[in-house]
C-alpha cells in the first residue's frame, strides 16, 4: 500500500499525473514560443510535474535508480522555475532562467517516464520469453533481440 492505494492504482495515478503534466507543458512551451504567459497551464504544468516527481520516489525499490536521479535534476529545475516565476516574476535575466528551468522539467518529465517504460517493457519481454507457449502473433526475433535481455 501506497499513500492508501495498491500498486497497480498508485502506478496509474503516478501515469496519469505525469501524461497530464507533459500535455500541458507542450501547451505552456508552444505559448513560450508565441511570447504569451499561459498562467492557468503553467500552474497545473508546474503542480503535475512537481508530483510526478515526487511520487516517483515512493515506488518499493531497493537501490537508487537512474529515474531517481533524474526526478532529482527535474526536482531541482523545477524550483528554479517556480522561484523565477513567482518569486522574482520573471523580471530580468530571471525570464530566461524559467523558460530554460520550465524546459528543462518538461524534458526531464518525458525522460523519467520513458525510463520507467522501458523498463517495464524489459521485464514484460523478459517474463514472455520465459513462457513455453509464445503468442504467434510476435515474431522470434523480439525474444532473442540481445539488447533487450
Amino acid at each position: 500500500m501506497i499513500l492508501g492505494m495498491n500498486l497497480q492504482t498508485f502506478t496509474l495515478v503516478h501515469v496519469l499525473l505525469s501524461l497530464v503534466g507533459i500535455g500541458s507543458g507542450f501547451i505552456v512551451v508552444f505559448g513560450l514560443l508565441g511570447g504569451k504567459r499561459m498562467n492557468g497551464w503553467t500552474v497545473l504544468f508546474l503542480v503535475t510535474t512537481v508530483l510526478t516527481s515526487a511520487t516517483g520516489f515512493l515506488f518499493p525499490v531497493d537501490h537508487l535508480l537512474p529515474s531517481h536521479i533524474v526526478a532529482i535534476l527535474s526536482l531541482v529545475a523545477l524550483v528554479i522555475a517556480i522561484v523565477a516565476r513567482y518569486t522574482f516574476y520573471m523580471a530580468g535575466a530571471w525570464r530566461t532562467t524559467y523558460v530554460v528551468g520550465a524546459v528543462v522539467a518538461l524534458y526531464f518529465n518525458c525522460f523519467v517516464g520513458s525510463c520507467r517504460v522501458s523498463r517495464r517493457c524489459r521485464r514484460s519481454r523478459r517474463w514472455l520469453r520465459r513462457r513455453k507457449n509464445r503468442p504467434s502473433w510476435l515474431p522470434s526475433w523480439w525474444f532473442w533481440r540481445s539488447s533487450w535481455r
